[in-house]
């Protein structure tokens, strides 16, 4: 197996592979390791939206459990979060829908019109259908109650990521 972690300056990551005895990490770029034959753990970056600071530290406490998954940043509203994702880049943005100022359809909205790879999963204390649909034709990947979420919030995020975790590339 060949583990991966994204180089910070560059649009490079460094490749792990323990079968390789005395050689380094090998930097090579991401369309490289897409071509590596083996299995390529990527690591997803993700930014917290909510507006609630605790519910933040719930997840983050989460998703800090998971060895594939990484918060790079936290915001507690729409306009922040936007700042914070074109700055960042996320790969993932776990999004609340109900903040002051600006929801989080209207976000992932224009996020997803602005940055097309991104990929938002909303959180939400309400279980309505109208969400639900709002959410997915905003271009959210996924739909997450917050009561289940203990349960629900990493399966749902490897579903849509199931190119990059365990994958095995060309």
């Amino acid at each position: 197996m060949i583990f991966e972690r994204k180089h910070p300056w560059s649009d490079s990551i460094e490749l792990f592979d323990p079968e390789l005895k005395g050689e380094g990490p090998a930097r090579v770029s991401l369309q490289q390791a897409s071509k590596r034959k083996g299995s390529v753990v990527k690591t997803i970056r993700v930014l917290i939206v909510d507006d609630d600071s605790k519910f933040r530290e719930v997840i983050r406490e989460l998703l800090a459990m998971e060895s594939d998954m990484e918060v790079i940043g936290e915001a507690g509203n729409g306009l922040v979060a936007i700042q914070q994702a074109k700055e960042l880049k996320p790969d993932l943005i776990l999004m609340d829908v109900r903040m002051p100022g600006m929801s989080g359809l209207e976000v992932t909205r224009r996020l997803t019109e602005e940055m097309p790879g991104i990929k938002i999963i909303i959180l939400t204390l309400y279980d309505l259908i109208e969400y639900r649909e709002a959410a997915l034709a905003n271009g959210a990947v996924g739909y997450v109650i917050k009561k289940s979420m203990l349960e629900d919030l990493v399966s749902e995020i490897k579903r849509a990521f199931p190119e990059t975790i365990g994958a095995s590339p060309g």
